[in-house]
């Protein structure tokens, strides 16, 4: 595995956004993105860049711009051997959407000073809400170089 840094991202649909009409429906979901250092070396998160689609093509994408700083207002280090999980949300207007992009991660020193860094790439994920019950979808990726 490059890096050794697995990247795992899931996602649940929570249906219908309250007050929305059968007419104009809006979806909301969250994901949940899981980060293991699976190395012997620390390795801080820089930043990311994320691409959220909805499945109606001729709506433009919501774009997070590449390194925008951390996640949810944190730049988690993570130790050889341990995890860092963050949730947050999104809404589509058709019941559908993908999500991809990267993260900007750097392999740190025990100051935690910038020794290499690198991007670690999301496998495309789909949101999907399905009638009335919650769906998940898994999306399981390591970094490229």
């Amino acid at each position: 595995m490059t890096n050794n840094l697995l990247v795992e991202v899931n996602c649940l649909s929570l249906g219908r956004a309250p007050g929305q009409t059968a007419q104009s429906p809006h979806y909301v979901f969250t994901y949940r993105v899981r980060f293991e250092n699976l190395g012997d070396r620390s390795i801080g998160l820089l930043g990311r860049h994320l691409i959220f689609q909805d499945a109606k093509s001729e709506l433009p994408p919501l774009v997070v711009p590449k390194n925008s700083p951390g996640v949810v207002g944190l730049f988690p280090v993570l130790a050889p051997g341990t995890s860092f999980i963050y949730t947050s949300g999104t809404d589509f207007v058709s019941s559908r959407g993908f999500l991809k992009g990267s993260y900007q991660m750097a392999f740190v020193n025990e100051k935690n000073v910038i020794a290499e860094d690198f991007d670690a790439v999301i496998a495309p994920l789909a949101f999907r809400h399905q009638g009335t019950h919650r769906s998940t979808n898994k999306s399981r990726t390591s970094p490229t170089s």
